[in-house]
């Protein structure tokens, strides 16, 4: 067996389908997906049923009804969830991987021959997230999903930038030949998202904007917006090994990449640096650089406690 690759929902064909098919009869064979005494599904007679229809959407190289109850019979025994129904995703394809491997059915001898589509191999979505003013919002999640009638499978995110601009790019043979798209933009970590409107049948490239409404825009503070901007650069390095001297300039390189000043960059490294010495939050000694306490391990701990909660307030409030 290949790898499974995310994403693939119901209707798909192609090679990725009879990939995922040939491991579903697999995991059948070895009892992976196993029946269950009712109400519990599938029962025996249930799933020598979706047995025999897989075989004959295997022949047809369809991603039909048989494909999508096995594919969820698997999520829900595998404690993967219900809100899939039946779609793979990218929490079901690891899942599906890492079980075959144990298996020892996973073939890693030759990488998988690559899909040729008819005319193009890639949708790519750009785009820009902004409030109802129309002001971009840096730093917050793009993610694309795939929309289908009963569900939504996630095609790929990344990080808007200073801009509030956007770009994702996913294969063209992972899904239908016209997906229908939605973008939704989040802050990481947070509940609320805000969405866009469905693009049906869409194009190989599709502009699609987001628009969070007031209510919902969660403005980060400079402290984690700059380490947002600088992670995708720093390579092996952690932000505490930034060096500036006359053989490494990688603070330059990064004020530079990033357009924030090069002070700036400076004193979020320093906050680092200091913050594992001292053991304290790197944001928290970062308040006190910017309200002009010098870069020492001595001058902040001479900082007194009713100055350095000042300093974090006041912080806080300018974001």
């Amino acid at each position: 067996m290949q790898l499974i690759v995310a994403p693939i929902v119901s209707q798909s064909t192609g090679k990725e389908v009879a990939n995922l098919q040939a491991t579903l009869l697999l995991f059948i064979q070895k009892e992976i997906i196993r029946a269950l005494d009712a109400p519990d599904r599938p029962t025996a007679e249930e799933l020598k049923r979706f047995h025999r229809l897989l075989q004959v959407e295997t022949k047809e190289n369809i991603y039909g009804d048989g494909t999508t109850q096995l594919i969820q019979f698997y999520q829900l025994q595998q404690q993967l969830g219900d809100r899939l129904k039946g779609n793979v995703d990218e929490s079901t394809a690891a899942s599906m991987n890492n079980m075959l491997r144990q298996l020892g059915a996973l073939d890693t001898t030759e990488p998988p021959e690559p899909p040729k589509p008819p005319v193009t191999s890639a949708f790519k979505v750009t785009g820009t997230v902004s409030d109802n003013s129309g002001a971009p919002l840096n730093g917050y999640t793009a993610e694309v999903f795939i929309v289908t009638i009963d569900n939504a499978v996630s095609a790929g995110k990344t990080t808007t930038d200073r801009n509030g601009q956007f770009s994702i790019g996913f294969a063209r043979t992972r899904i239908m030949s016209f997906p229908d798209l939605e973008v939704r933009a989040y802050r990481e970590g947070e509940k609320i998202f805000s969405r866009s409107a469905i693009r049906f049948n869409a194009k190989t490239e599709e502009v699609i904007d987001v628009i969070v409404p007031a209510e919902k825009v969660s403005v980060d503070s400079e402290f984690n917006t700059l380490l947002t901007e600088l992670r995708p650069h720093l390579g092996q390095l952690q932000i505490n090994d930034l060096k500036e001297d006359d053989q490494a300039k990688q603070i330059t390189y990064l004020s530079n990449k990033t357009g924030w000043d090069g002070r700036i960059t400076a004193m979020v490294a320093s906050a680092h640096k200091l913050g594992n010495s001292l053991r304290v939050d790197p944001s928290h000694v970062y308040a006190l650089l910017r309200s002009g306490i010098p870069a020492t391990e001595d001058e902040i701990k001479s900082v007194s406690l009713e100055k350095a909660e000042a300093a974090i307030k006041y912080a806080i409030a300018q974001n």
